[in-house]
This record gives structure tokens, sequence and C-alpha cells, in this order.
């Protein structure tokens, strides 16, 4: 099923973060690491939510492993 997959999880956390709910965001893109999404947009914009959630080691990480992925793409997003 299309629900199942990984994206699906980060998209949904991305609409959960756009309506204010950061929590419940991050959650959501714990649940789409777990199931195996990694890439450089996903890891920044995790970074994103982890920051918003004062996890500033957290977003750090996330970022620096969304820039080891692509560092001229998370450059240019930020």
């Amino acid at each position: 099923l299309m629900a199942d997959q990984p994206w699906t999880y980060a998209q949904q956390g991305t609409v959960e973060y756009l309506r204010g709910e950061a929590k419940k965001a991050d959650e959501l893109y714990e649940e789409a690491e777990r199931r195996g999404l990694s890439s450089a947009p996903f890891y920044y914009n995790f970074s994103k939510i982890k920051f918003d959630l004062l996890d500033t080691e957290g977003s750090r990480e996330l970022f620096a492993k969304a820039s080891s992925i692509d560092s001229r793409l998370v450059h240019e997003l930020s």
C-alpha cells in the first residue's frame, strides 16, 4: 500500500509541521527514517523540525547528514 511507504510518513510530517504541530511532525519523520527514508531534503527538513523543538544537537546532526549527502543542495536550501 502507498500509505505504508516511508515517504508518506515524511509527507504527512511536513503537513503537520506546516500546521504548527512540530511534535507530531517529529514522530512522523522518526517513523519515515525507521522505514528507510534517507535523502538530503529529508534530513534538512527533519533538522528544521528538531530545531523548532529546541533539540539543537539533533538538529545539527541531521543538518550534517543532509550536507554529507548533498552539500550543494543543502547550501541552496539554507
